[in-house]
């Protein structure tokens, strides 16, 4: 699709509203009827919690339509890739903006890295009035094209955006330092001895499980690459991870030379079926801090952490 065309999604069913404070999730219809309201959020997409609404099956079907994501006068629209963005991209966008007011932060060049729908690097965009250009990368070509339709959407301007399909940095321009790095992720720790139940569901190579809703927050390699890599591109990343990952993440950072700002930390459920159904994997989460919590909605829940990490590279002067 060319750029430089106004783009006005015609077909949808339904309106997923996150308030400001994302302590709301409203689902409406395209004329704006409240068809249910879901208090503290866990999960974008809690279909427990969406069931027990008195139009919970009609929410259902619609969510097997292209609709839109709202929140913050940012609009997001779920129609080309099967993943859509989290309750913890959300918390990362929202206290990147807290960190952007409170601090009075410039930046004139970012990286969205693995940008999904593009939420986290519209976020900024819109929140930092000195950028002067915004590069979305991410492995899966459907989740480029989903970000160039929802810079449209929300008057981003073109000028300002290049787009890239891009395994981690490996295609990105080369000579380009950014003032600042943000990415959310895979961060599910991925177990070996899984492999062979993956392959049994998908034929395709390992970056096919990039584009699968099952599979989509098992950690492949983008957790490490931005925090092994990143301060060859990057003066300050913004990251979200999990504590399934600390040991790993506590190597990598050494390795880098980074330092890390804790903004936010909250608890999050493993919802992956195949996951779940697997003693062998639960066992391995378990050794690396998994929570059992037989009280909840969900039965196993992990610590996330939203942080900012700063590099060492001997030219930076930002923070």
């Amino acid at each position: 699709m060319l750029m430089d065309k106004k783009f006005t999604p015609k077909k949808f069913s339904l309106i997923i509203n996150l308030s400001e404070d994302l302590k709301k999730q409203y689902f409406l219809d395209p004329k704006r009827n409240l068809l249910g309201e879901i208090d503290n959020p866990i999960i974008l997409i809690d279909y427990k919690a969406i069931d027990k609404l008195s139009w919970g099956n009609e929410i259902l079907k619609k969510l097997k339509t292209p609709y839109f994501i709202e929140w913050n006068n940012i609009k997001i629209y779920n129609k080309f890739i099967c993943s859509h963005p989290s309750i913890g991209s959300f918390k990362l966008a929202k206290k990147i903006q807290e960190y952007i007011i409170k601090n009075n932060l410039k930046a004139k060049t970012i990286l969205d890295l693995g940008c999904g729908t593009g939420l986290l690097g519209i976020c900024f965009m819109k929140a930092v009035e000195t950028i002067e250009m915004c590069h979305f990368s991410d492995i899966n070509p459907k989740a480029v094209n989903s970000v160039k339709l929802n810079c449209l959407l929300n008057a981003i301007p073109i000028e300002k955006t290049k787009f890239f399909v891009s395994d981690g940095f490996n295609r990105l321009p080369r000579g380009i330092y950014y003032d600042c790095i943000i990415c959310h992720p895979p961060f599910i720790p991925f177990h070996s001895k899984f492999h062979k139940l993956l392959k049994s569901n998908i034929t395709n190579d390992i970056i096919g499980y990039y584009y699968n809703t099952e599979y989509n927050w098992l950690d492949f390699g983008l957790l490490k690459e931005c925090l092994i890599k990143g301060s060859e591109y990057g003066r300050v990343i913004f990251l979200i991870y999990s504590e399934l990952q600390a040991k790993n993440i506590e190597n990598w950072m050494k390795t880098a030379h980074l330092k890390q700002q804790i903004l936010e930390h909250y608890y999050s459920p493993i919802t992956i079926p195949q996951v779940l159904e697997n003693p062998t994997y639960i066992r391995f989460l378990h050794k690396r801090g998994l929570i059992k919590k037989t009280t909840e909605s969900y039965s196993y829940w992990h610590r996330v952490y939203i942080v900012k990490i700063s590099t060492e590279h001997p030219s930076s002067s930002y923070s």
